[in-house]
């Protein structure tokens, strides 16, 4: 009887582990998909402000640039205009 209260025990601790790791994927997942979201709609913002103000430094808006700010955020899209800034002046 003791062997098998420990082993319910047991397998109640893995299934709130696996349940608790499905979560923080699923989390990181949508933390990903608004990241991707939010650049994406960013760089439109940005690449319209640039042109109103007759600059052309533009980033374009395709996939691998919307990965590279949804995986960095913030410093992946600062990379991208200032590689833009870089290769305009050079």
């Amino acid at each position: 009887m003791d062997k098998f209260v420990w082993i319910i025990i047991a397998v109640l601790c893995g299934i709130t582990l696996v349940i608790s790791l499905y979560e923080k994927k699923m989390e990181k997942f949508l933390n990903l998909m608004l990241r991707l979201i939010a650049g994406a709609v960013g760089i439109y913002l940005i690449n319209t402000i640039l042109v109103t103000m007759k600059i052309v430094s533009l980033v374009g808006l395709n996939p691998l640039n919307i990965l590279v700010i949804g995986v960095l955020g913030l410093p992946g899209f600062a990379l991208l205009y200032g590689l833009s800034a870089y290769f305009l002046i050079f």
